[in-house]
């Protein structure tokens, strides 16, 4: 829910050992609405897609993240976005 009450704004990756993550937010017409690769302190989306806010609805991710210990995982599914 970002509507800038300060909980919820920010969708981020959370974890121990994480060096970096590859992250991929799409539309529900398969649009890529987000893309980050980097540390899970750059990659932070906002519910935006070229500056604008979106509009509420479930959209899907694609994760793929790499820890120091030279493991990864890949990590799918969906978020909501609430307005």
């Amino acid at each position: 829910s970002p509507n800038d009450d300060g909980f919820n704004d920010i969708l981020q990756v959370y974890g121990r050992f994480v060096e970096k993550i590859e992250w991929h937010i799409y539309d529900r017409w398969g649009e890529n609405i987000y893309s980050c690769s980097g540390t899970k302190e750059l990659c932070r989306w906002e519910g935006t897609f070229n500056g604008k806010q979106l509009n509420s609805g479930v959209y899907v991710y694609y994760l793929k993240v790499y820890f120091s210990d030279k493991k990864e995982i890949n990590i799918h599914g969906n978020v909501t976005l609430v307005r």
